[in-house]
């Protein structure tokens, strides 16, 4: 199967303010996945295999703001390759909106 058909990633629109998330992989029907990897800054994800799908959980916490990319790379036990990245923005905190005092 493509890259969309096997992996189910949140959504990319805003920022992640949880930091947290998972990443489903779902093996194909006919092919079951041999290896998969996923990284983040060039470090690799834990993966857990359950049942038919693999769970990748990925913690942004402690990263300062800005762009991370996650790869994911699988394959099948065929031989056939998946691939795909997709491209998450953390959220800075908003600073507090305070008036400035008045001076006398």
């Amino acid at each position: 199967g493509s890259f969309k058909q096997v992996v189910s990633l949140p959504a990319n629109k805003k920022c992640v303010s949880g930091r947290k998330f998972l990443i489903h992989i779902h093996d194909p029907k006919y092919d079951p996945f041999k290896t998969i990897a996923v990284t983040l800054r060039g470090h690799k994800v834990k993966v857990v295999h359950h049942g038919s799908t693999y769970i990748a959980t990925v913690n942004l916490k402690g990263l300062h703001p800005g762009a991370f990319t996650i790869k994911i790379k699988a394959t099948t036990f065929r031989g056939n390759h998946v691939s795909g990245s997709r491209t998450y923005h953390t959220c800075a905190k908003a600073p507090k909106n305070s008036k400035p005092k008045k001076l006398k």
